[in-house]
């Protein structure tokens, strides 16, 4: 898709012809432009239309054959193997010397690069350099106004002529990726296709719009589980080093319009001040424009906050991350919110003038071609700061990158310590250590051979401590692939050193401090201790936009250690790091089914995405199947992912059923083939499979399911508990394990818990129920994030064994496969499915 530029020369006018008259050839130069209604067939934000994917390719690939200030690449497919495209929008000059530009960006990102004392040569890089802004659209894609808008700011790069945009194209460099889930792009316009005109018009469609992740796909920044993740890192912002990524989102539509930052409190703590005050005056700069021209019910300082890095890559790369979030319709079915029924929102209320909400919104009608406006003026705003400020922007990312270098309020390194190789293990150990030195080939190639000789090594052990080894080592490979993906420099000892007066051995992981991404490599490495913030003095809790953990060597199972003072060791550079997930190579003979809800559930998405790594067979099973009941026939394991127990068994409301409102995003309800949950047959017939011998396993709330729905002699302590009295929105704990269990096989005495609004177990009838692990009795469970009334839970279990009838219920009461990140306790799921071929 990479479009050849000659063929554009026959765009160019005669010499002769543009000498006779400016205003004939910007005419021309304007008419040669095709328009968008002019190929989607309508006018980006009619009401109740929507394109497929293939329509909005279909645009681009024109505009880049009309225009030369348009370049169209093909980065990769999608999940779903669907076309993933950037398009790279700027002036004919500056496209054509792209790697001139690209140099400068990777000599600014990293001072090392640059004579410290040459101010001439930096200011002419300075001088010569361009503002590069990345602005993504449609991660989420029922938010389905970013790429309508994507589409009609392309258009005006591509054929305006007034000064604003000549001024953005001479110093920007627009590096527009128009929807980053293009599988969801299509999943959401043929369900809105299927139901417009019918009473399930404007509902979300019954499945996940993201294959594997559904709206977890902007929590996989740091992470970088998924393929269009990896995309987006490797070919734009690892390529492009840009000083500004513009993420185009919506929010619900009962408040405000628009929101832009400053984001509210807290900041992650690694981020550079600069970083926090610039973010907050590029808001603050397109606020103040938008206001300007009459746009109402915009906020700023309200509602989300930059504590994770899991939606902020930029912020850890000497970039600003602009988050905007327009308000919602239901999809591009029209709404009307009247002003009186508008809700208040963290940090400012909807319907009151005040310095952060200047202009409240009056109510009304509510369209897609409002979000299309509101988006695409934002985008603009933005776009025309970067160009007149375009060497502030570079004089300040140089200056985030020699900070980071000189690492003033740093450690002086992290280190990540290799697992001991068990005596069992250490001559298969040798013979695999020694095959991986010879691979060769291709990236693909090399991943193949390297991953034979693993499975080789796998077949061999044994014993507990040998697959906790294996488990143990792929942890650590996760991380050191997730550091280099983040641009992290990691070395290895060559041999025995000593830091802060601890000794190492050879083949420990060195990150010195002193680089341009170290506040990456920190915010991933250490623990997090998040604020314990209230609503007010005495209050509730004030809830976090997200989770409040994200300490990689907790989830992985790896030993992590901070030196603060320098040491001498030999180091040799870090080879990039390859992952083998067939460590588990078959399902033991076991028959194992996934429970699929209607009503979307990310935590099974995740499920799906793990037991796909790791080369599980299973079958999803939708309600219908699970109604029909003889489920013991099919399955010797069912998994009922993290959901509660009313859209567990209620699921999605049928068209004419009561609807409760919640931001004016009602839906009329869903057509009975998708409609129900499991219903009481349902309910039944897993009761009856258990029973009969087989093993239900449930992931976090659905473990409420077993206790309400099946008699599970269990009662969860937390039920009904105000946040006042506990509160841990996300955040990793410590459990101990019951070493004698089956289901504890390959797992240290001592592990974590991923634990977001989970339940916590006391047992009723300890004759019927095991208790498999639980929080210690004496001390606070926190390892990282934050918990508010830990004494709930001290000494309750965390995941229980349950016998009914033939079979077992085993329930965790927390998520095991958290975001694909708790690889720690990945070993409880799967044994949960392995030992099911012994019941």
């Amino acid at each position: 898709m990479k479009i050849d530029r000659s063929r554009k020369s026959t765009l160019i006018l005669p010499a002769l012809m543009f000498l006779t008259g400016c205003f004939f050839s910007v005419h021309a130069q304007a008419q040669t432009i095709p328009t968008p209604e002019s190929v989607l067939g309508f006018k980006p934000g009619q009401e109740r239309r929507l394109a497929s994917w293939d329509q909005f390719l279909g645009y681009f690939r024109k505009l880049d054959e009309a225009s030369d200030r348009v370049k169209l690449d093909l980065l990769g497919q999608t999940t779903l193997k669907r076309p993933f495209v950037a398009l790279t929008i700027s002036s004919a000059d500056n496209l054509a010397r792209l790697e001139e530009y690209k140099d400068i960006q990777r000599k600014l990102a990293d001072p090392r690069l640059l004579e410290k004392s040459d101010d001439a040569a930096i200011s002419k890089l300075i001088a010569a350099g361009k503002t590069i802004v990345v602005i993504t659209c449609s991660i989420h894609s029922t938010e389905v106004g970013g790429t309508f808008a994507a589409v009609e700011l392309a258009h005006r790069l591509a054929s305006s002529e007034s000064p604003e945009v000549k001024l953005i194209l001479d110093n920007v460099i627009v590096l527009l990726v128009p929807s980053l889930n293009p599988d969801g792009t299509d999943i959401v316009a043929q369900w809105y296709a299927k139901t417009v005109g019918t009473p399930s018009e404007g509902t979300s469609p019954p499945e996940l719009y993201h294959y594997y992740t559904g709206h977890d796909n902007n929590r996989d920044w740091y992470a970088f589980t998924q393929v269009e993740t990896q995309l987006t890192v490797d070919k734009l912002l690892n390529a492009w080093h840009p000083q500004i990524l513009h993420d185009i989102h919506q929010q619900g539509g009962g408040g405000a319009r628009f929101f832009v930052p400053p984001y509210i409190d807290p900041w992650e703590p690694n981020i550079d001040p600069a970083i926090i005050a610039g973010v907050s005056a590029l808001g603050s700069s397109i606020a103040w424009e938008m206001t300007g021209q009459g746009k109402s019910g915009i906020v700023i300082n309200g509602i989300y906050d930059s504590w994770t890095p899991a939606r902020a890559f930029a912020h850890y790369h000497a970039g600003f991350r602009i988050l905007s979030e327009t308000a919602s319709a239901r999809l591009a079915t029209p709404v009307d919110v009247p002003f009186e029924s508008l809700g208040g929102g963290l940090n400012y209320n909807p319907k009151l003038s005040s310095w952060n909400f200047p202009k409240p919104w009056p109510g009304g009608k509510w369209t897609l071609r409002d979000i299309v406006d509101y988006q695409s003026a934002g985008a603009f705003a933005l776009l025309s700061h970067a160009a007149r400020h375009r060497e502030l922007y570079l004089r300040n990312f140089l200056e985030i990158g020699r900070r980071a270098v000189e690492a003033r309020n740093m450690p002086y390194a992290l280190l990540l310590l290799e697992p001991e190789v068990p005596k069992s293990l250490s001559d298969a150990f040798k013979r695999l250590n020694q095959g991986l030195k010879n691979v060769s080939g291709t990236e693909q190639q090399k991943h193949e051979q390297g991953e034979s000789l693993v499975n080789a090594v796998s077949n061999e052990p044994s014993s507990s401590e040998e697959v906790r080894y294996y488990y143990r080592t792929e942890g650590i490979d996760r991380i050191l692939q997730i550091l280099k993906r983040g641009g992290v420099e990691v070395s290895v000892a060559r041999t025995e050193f000593t830091a802060d007066g601890n000794n190492y051995p050879a083949g420990t992981h060195v990150l010195l401090m002193s680089q341009p991404y170290a506040a990456f490599a920190r915010s991933l490495l250490e623990k997090q201790v998040y604020p314990n913030l209230l609503e007010y003095p005495g209050g509730p809790p004030k809830r976090p936009y997200d989770v409040t953990a994200h300490t990689l060597p907790l989830l992985m199972n790896v030993s992590a250690v901070t030196v603060r003072n320098p040491f001498k060791a030999e180091l040799r550079s870090e080879p990039s790091a390859l992952i083998f997930q067939s460590r588990v190579r078959s399902n033991g003979g076991v028959r194992v089914g996934l429970y699929k809800n209607y009503q979307p559930s990310m935590d099974e998405g995740w499920t799906r995405w793990i037991l796909d790594s790791y080369k599980f067979s299973y079958s999803s099973i939708l309600d219908r199947e699970i109604r029909a009941g003889n489920l013991n026939a099919a399955y010797d394991a069912i998994i009922i992912p993290d959901q509660s127990v009313g859209a567990l068994v209620n699921g999605l409301a049928a068209v004419g059923a009561a609807q409760s409102t919640i931001d004016q995003e009602t839906s009329t309800g869903y057509p009975a083939e998708f409609a129900g949950g499991l219903g009481e047959s349902g309910v039944k017939a897993l009761r009856d499979f258990v029973e009969a011998g087989g093993t239900l396993i449930t992931l976090n709330n659905a473990s409420n399911f077993a206790i309400e729905k099946l008699g599970v002699p269990v009662r969860n302590v937390l039920k009904g508990v105000s946040s006042s009295d506990f509160y841990c929105p996300g955040s990793i704990l410590r459990i101990e394990l019951d070493a004698s269990s089956p289901l504890s096989f390959g797992m240290d005495q001592e592990a974590i818990a991923w634990f977001e609004g989970s339940p916590a177990f006391e047992i009723v009838d300890p004759a019927k129920v095991k208790v498999i692990a639980r929080y210690p009795g004496r001390d606070n469970p926190l390892l990282s994030g934050w918990i508010s009334g830990d004494r709930m839970i001290r000494g309750k279990a965390a995941m229980v064994e349950a016998a009914i009838g033939k079979g077992r219920v085993i329930m965790f009461g927390f998520r095991p496969q958290y975001r694909g990140q708790s690889l720690a306790t990945y070993p409880l799921l799967f044994n949960s499915i392995l030992t099911a071929a012994g019941q």
